[in-house]
């Protein structure tokens, strides 16, 4: 059997066995008509076959003859037997094997093409009524290349055939039908048993491995086809097209093998073997192939891969192109904070620049889910810049309240404000400031205009050459914050209050005390340096007070307030009670003359009766101003009962309940007497006609008089005294 198959194809021993197809091309063989038709596709299918197991079974007894001979040394040399082992045996066994994967591929039933869909693009061609086996497949696909005139020529045919699919074949023509018709896993099966194969093989393996999902190997395969490339092979020269001079033939190829890949959706595959390509690559090329592997790391979610090749591009224009394009997927993707917690050593400031940019140019009124200021600040608080962190919380505020009107936007200063705050109070108290740019406290923005863009370029013009710089401390950031969180007190009371913009400092006070909420006043005016909203609260009091004086008790309305702030509530006070315990705790934490003339002189102009604790304050501070507030709004009564008891207190009666060190006496200090004071108030009763203004006016003078009488005699005293003193001394 094995002389017949020797002769039937030529002979010419174990090298001719392989069939030389430089000596037998397909295109030298012709097929008639009759070959053409199913009937004898079937033929040659059956010819085809059965030339592939008759080789296979011809080099398996040649196999045993080799190992027979060898083993037994019949009549052969020791050179032969050598030969024999190092080379006959070896190939023979190799051919062996080749022709038996060759007949598994061709026997394999092909019903119907296996169905990748990501790999889809690479489909060459479709054949509607699908072929039992491989073999018949291929020849059926294979009729316009085979042109037959003899039956002699049969032979030849099937030789030529049988050299085109051999694995090892220069023509490729069995692997490209393969890829074509999307058989990978034979495909991969014959690459595999092919042994030392060319580029061109390797490239078509590849993709067999990229559509089956095993990146890695057809990475592997690419890059290896990469680095060995031939050019002579026309299947890679027709697969990298036109060259460009200004490129690297590797390259060219590495960025058509990455265009095919991203056809097919491939992206992992993409970063993978761009990655690796940078590897071999001269340095001019590096910026293109790490763009191409951030693209498609970024495309596939793998945002650590992604992040390296950013980082490891080396040209600036294109690293911060994919900066800016990594920042906005991840923030898309809802990586916040995944993104911040990358290193960027080395171009934190280009990171900075980019997040800056972003949400400086963001709309606040649509973009609340995806704020570019809160990534901004987490990533100074991640890099430990709290200075700038709390100058980007700051500047949120600002365009917050400039361009967003509401209560979710109040809810989000409040935010803004104590992360400010507390990353100031994180540092030096020397370095606890930020800068402000007017351009955000002076602008006001009109409901319907662009928060972006200024109305005219004059107006962008002079809005750069006016900027200026503002020195903002924690004591303002607080300042600004009590404002904040009042209008959002008020909201809750009040709702159609904060829809007016840009309320100053003092219309929130009143808004405040409006509304009832007079500790958030007080602090509120402490902080913005406001006079205390006594009077307000005075008000309150006296309303609460007649109400209740008049109806024994007090509805819902009348009492709320006292509710919404840091009252005593006991069961022993009833509601008029408390209203003014509340009222004396405010006035004695101010406890100076503008308070106290505050809230007197609201009761006084009520007209409502001062409760004996206000006098007692106001004595004590000032006795004088007491008494001209009660002249000025006509409480005459009042003020000569004043008037009494301070000339009295200077008589040495109850002189401390005055805020006097001492009385009059001879050897002590001089006392002082309001007497202008004292004049407002008699001429005011002098113009009185009643008889009751006329005894207070009488009264008056009396103790005036009195008073007079005793200055006399102390000055009298006085006078002998230092009498006394001047002989002493001279003697």
């Amino acid at each position: 059997e094995v002389f017949f198959f020797f002769f039937f194809f030529g002979g010419g021993g174990l090298e001719e066995a392989v069939w030389s197809i430089d000596k037998y091309p397909v295109s030298s063989c012709q097929l008639p008509t009759l070959f053409r038709s199913v009937t004898g596709t079937e033929c040659l299918t059956r010819a085809v076959d059965t030339g592939v197991f008759d080789a296979h079974k011809t080099y398996a007894v040649l196999l045993v003859c080799l190992v027979y001979i060898e083993q037994e040394q019949a009549g052969v040399s020791e050179e032969t037997q050598a030969k024999m082992r190092t080379s006959l045996i070896p190939g023979c066994v190799q051919i062996m094997n080749r022709f038996s994967l060759l007949q598994w591929i061709l026997s394999s039933s092909v019903e119907t093409s296996p169905d990748y869909d990501n790999f889809g693009n690479l489909n060459i061609s479709e054949v509607d009524n699908k072929p039992k086996t491989i073999l018949h497949h291929y020849l059926s696909s294979r009729h316009p290349l085979i042109e037959y005139k003899s039956l002699d020529d049969m032979k030849k045919t099937v030789v030529a055939i049988i050299n085109a699919m051999y694995p090892g074949s220069k023509l490729l023509d069995l692997p490209q039908f393969l890829l074509s018709s999307q058989y990978y896993d034979q495909l991969k099966e014959y690459y595999t048993k092919s042994g030392e194969c060319s580029a061109a093989l390797k490239h078509i393996a590849a993709q067999a491995y990229a559509a089956t999902g095993d990146d890695s190997a057809a990475v592997k395969m690419f890059i290896s086809v990469a680095k060995n490339l031939d050019m002579s092979s026309p299947l890679l020269t027709n697969f990298i097209g036109n060259q460009d001079g200004g490129n690297s033939i590797s390259l060219q190829y590495i960025t058509k093998c990455i265009s095919m890949l991203e056809r097919s959706g491939l992206s992992k595959a993409i970063v993978s073997l761009a990655s690796q390509a940078t590897q071999f690559s001269e340095e001019e090329h590096l910026p293109l192939l790490y763009s191409l592997a951030f693209k498609h790391a970024v495309e596939a979610g793998d945002y650590d891969l992604a992040y390296k090749a950013l980082s490891s591009n080396p040209r600036p224009s294109q690293k911060h192109a994919c900066l800016k394009r990594f920042v906005v997927v991840m923030v898309e993707a809802g990586q916040a904070k995944r993104l911040v917690n990358y290193p960027y050593h080395g171009f934190k400031a280009e990171v900075v620049s980019v997040l800056e940019f972003k949400a400086r140019n963001s709309d606040l009124r649509q973009n609340q889910q995806k704020n570019y200021y809160n990534l901004l600040f987490a990533f100074h608080v991640q890099n430990k810049m709290y200075q700038h962190a709390a100058a980007t919380a700051y500047e949120h505020v600002l365009r917050l309240q400039n361009e967003l009107p509401g209560v979710a936007s109040l809810q989000q200063q409040l935010h803004g404000y104590l992360t400010a705050i507390s990353c100031l109070e994180l540092l030096r108290e020397q370095d606890a400031w930020i800068l402000e740019p007017t351009q955000y406290a002076d602008v006001r923005v009109a409901v319907n205009a662009s928060p972006k863009r200024p109305r005219s370029s004059n107006q962008m013009k002079e809005k750069k050459s006016n900027t200026k710089l503002t020195l903002v401390t924690v004591k303002e950031l607080r300042a600004g914050y009590l404002m904040v969180d009042s209008l959002v007190k008020i909201s809750a009371i009040k709702p159609d209050s904060v829809k007016l913009h840009n309320l100053s400092s003092s219309e929130v006070l009143g808004l405040l005390c409006s509304c009832g909420l007079y500790d958030q006043a007080f602090l509120l005016a402490t902080y913005h340096e406001l006079p205390p909203p006594l009077a307000s609260l005075t008000a309150r009091c006296i309303n609460v007070a007649q109400h209740f004086a008049a109806h024994n008790h007090l509805p819902s309305g009348f009492t709320e307030w006292l509710t919404l702030n840091n009252v005593p509530n006991t069961d022993e006070l009833n509601p008029a009670d408390r209203a003014w315990l509340y009222l004396q705790t405010k006035v004695e934490e101010h406890g100076d003359w503008e308070a106290l003339r505050q809230v007197l002189a609201q009761m006084l102009s009520a007209p409502f009766p001062p409760p004996f604790w206000l006098l007692k304050l106001c004595k004590l501070v000032n006795t004088e101003g007491t008494i001209r507030l009660c002249a000025q709004y006509d409480s005459l009564q009042l003020a000569v009962k004043l008037a009494i008891a301070y000339i009295g207190a200077v008589a040495g009666r109850e002189t401390r309940d005055f805020g006097l060190e001492n009385s009059l006496q001879s050897n002590m200090p001089p006392v002082y007497l309001p007497y202008t004071a004292f004049d407002q108030v008699l001429m005011q009763l002098k113009q009185k006609t009643d008889k009751s203004s006329a005894e207070l006016y009488k009264d008056l003078v009396d103790q005036i008089n009195s008073h007079l009488e005793l200055l006399d005699r102390v000055c009298e005293d006085n006078t002998f005294l230092n009498r006394e003193k001047l002989l002493h001394s001279f003697t």
